[in-house]
């Protein structure tokens, strides 16, 4: 094997090396929970949509507390009943909060429809609410796993990073 070889070898085993150890260093704490403050701002009329007559959403502020950044994946609105049901699902959003920023959701709380029975809200407007966001801890480990899923021989074989649930106080109507 020519000394050419061989360092390629040394360095190609080096750069396994570091990868694997920033992996494990930069993973943190398995239970930190991103740290998420909710803040409702009031109630405004949500975009009308073809079935829609109206819609209620909240206005709530989502801010992050934590010292990483944060992915926000998702939200649901939860109405209490019985228990907190969800009422509306939304995984569209991809929202990247840096440490202290924050972003605005209009989630919806009653809709009221053209099919069925008109003018009759589904959802609530008197009712209690929460949200439940999806969230997702942008740490090197985790951009490091990103990246590495979509490598052709080994992608398949790395988990995706770890996703949290966070839930909102309860906010009154």
């Amino acid at each position: 094997m020519t000394v050419r070889r061989r360092i390629l070898l040394a360095a190609l085993a080096l750069a396994v090396v570091a990868i694997v150890v920033a992996l494990i260093w930069s993973a943190g704490a398995k239970d930190s929970e991103p740290k998420l403050e909710f803040t409702l701002a009031g109630y405004t009329n949500g975009p009308q949509a073809a079935i829609f007559v109206s819609e209620k959403c909240g206005l709530v502020t989502v801010r992050n507390l934590s010292k990483s950044a944060v992915t926000l994946s998702g939200y649901e609105t939860l109405l209490e009943c019985n228990m907190f049901q969800p009422f509306c699902n939304f995984s569209g959003l991809r929202a990247n909060l840096a440490p202290g920023g924050s972003c605005t959701m209009l989630p919806a709380v009653s809709v009221t429809t053209k099919v069925g029975n008109p003018n009759e809200p589904i959802g609530s407007t008197t009712s209690r609410w929460r949200l439940k966001c999806t969230v997702e801890r942008q740490t090197l480990s985790n951009r490091m796993r990103r990246a590495a899923q979509k490598l052709p021989v080994i992608g398949r074989h790395i988990d995706s990073p770890p996703g949290y649930t966070v839930y909102s106080d309860v906010f009154e109507q």
